[in-house]
């Protein structure tokens, strides 16, 4: 009996297919862009920030993740580019002594990320710079939660003070290489965030020590009451993220209310610096930063809380 070449071909391909979903050993879809949530609330793109918390972002085919302060155990890199399909890891930035260790959060683009770092101790300030997937490095600004809009770059600029914090200066826009900065709205402003092509700003305050934060419309000001970040939202599962210190849960969306189940728990936590404290959204692994007595670990894992892995130790300095 013959066959057609056809034929060979069509179970060629599938077989090829079929080794692909089983031998890889991750298997993390893309992201996928959405404007408002199952439940209605408006899902918001933003770049958090703090010197002792990991960035994280994927373009579909990597997943690049960094620290700011530290090192990470048994490499020379802070910033990581790891292969969705292979589990690869390759470094992107080494670790200098003066400069470019690695930063709080980052975003990917096209070709580059725009990444922020926490400078100094006393007095402490925010650089925002553009790292080209090739390993260039160019610091744009002083200041903040960088967003691109258009042909422009938004961000919060900082002034550095003597002693202390930076002082904030407003909401500023540059061009993409970092010239032609201007203010564009004066106020205390905390991070920045895009959903689609509109622009939101929050602002926060501590509430019973609990960081309480707002978010409003860039044009009108007006406050968007029922808001999700989109590191801790999956479009395409549909999947909600929530956490304490203590544990990690995944939503699923029935009968008009959210229904969790823990998918991570954390047995031993303080309050203030041990237990879970950074979950970002990374196509659909959830990459979550847990902080002991001795040691920091970034683990992934799948949103039903299988398949959990350990990706980088590292001891918090600073």
């Amino acid at each position: 009996m013959r066959i057609s070449k056809q034929i060979i071909a069509l179970c060629l391909a599938g077989i090829t297919i079929l080794s692909g979903l089983f031998l890889s050993p991750d298997k993390v879809k893309a992201d996928v862009k959405t404007e408002q949530a199952i439940d209605g609330s408006k899902v918001i793109e933003s770049q958090g920030y703090g010197e002792h918390l990991f960035g994280a972002s994927s373009d579909g085919k990597n997943i690049y993740y960094s620290i700011n302060s530290g090192s990470f155990k048994k490499s020379k890199h802070n910033t990581i580019k790891r292969n969705i399909t292979t589990g690869k890891e390759t470094g992107v930035l080494k670790g200098k002594k003066y400069g470019y260790y690695g930063f709080d959060s980052l975003k990917l683009y096209k070709n580059y990320f725009l990444g922020v770092r926490t400078n100094g101790s006393n007095p402490v300030w925010r650089s925002i710079y553009k790292v080209t997937k090739d390993g260039k490095v160019e610091e744009l600004a002083i200041g903040r939660s960088p967003v691109v809009s258009g042909n422009s770059i938004y961000y919060i600029a900082e002034k550095v003070q003597k002693y202390g914090d930076s002082k904030t200066l407003g909401i500023y826009k540059m061009d993409m290489e970092g010239g032609h900065k201007k203010p564009v709205k004066k106020g205390e402003y905390y991070t920045l965030g895009l959903s689609g092509e509109n622009m939101y700003y929050s602002r926060a305050k501590y509430v019973e020590e609990k960081l309480d934060t707002k978010w409003f419309d860039f044009k009108t000001g007006k406050e968007e009451k029922n808001v999700v970040l989109s590191q801790l939202y999956d479009a395409s599962t549909k999947t909600k993220l929530v956490f304490s210190n203590k544990e990690l849960r995944a939503g699923t969306y029935k009968d008009g209310k959210w229904e969790y189940k823990t998918i991570l728990k954390v047995k031993k936590v303080d309050d203030n610096y041990l237990g879970i404290v950074q979950v970002r959204l990374c196509g659909s692994k959830a990459l979550v930063q847990i902080n002991g007595e001795a040691v920091s670990k970034i683990y992934m894992l799948d949103l039903g809380g299988k398949n959990k892995k350990l990706l980088k130790e590292f001891i918090l300095v600073g």
